[in-house]
């Protein structure tokens, strides 16, 4: 499933999405959509406070972890291709 965002109000990017975790990309469509400065795709909210697309669909807010994609394809936010490990 691809859910189609705007960064910068801009650029359309398409990430990919489980059916079951597409609902909670939507549910944070008020945010801002921003690119980081390695090219992951953040929600950033009215506050500034800014949030990795992985981590809302993962629900892993531990700081020493990080995630893997196995494709190299930051935008597949499938179950299948992330893989969390320590952060070095």
């Amino acid at each position: 499933m691809r859910k189609q965002i705007s960064i910068f109000a801009a650029i359309n990017h398409s990430i990919d999405l489980d059916p079951d975790m597409y609902c909670k990309i939507v549910d944070y469509g008020r945010d801002f959509c921003k690119l980081d400065k390695y090219g992951d795709i953040c929600l950033v909210n009215s506050k500034g406070v800014k949030v990795p697309v992985w981590r809302i669909v993962r629900k892993c807010w531990n700081k020493n972890l990080k995630v893997r994609y196995l494709d190299n394809n930051r935008t597949n936010l499938t179950r299948d291709n992330l893989r969390l490990c320590l952060n070095q």
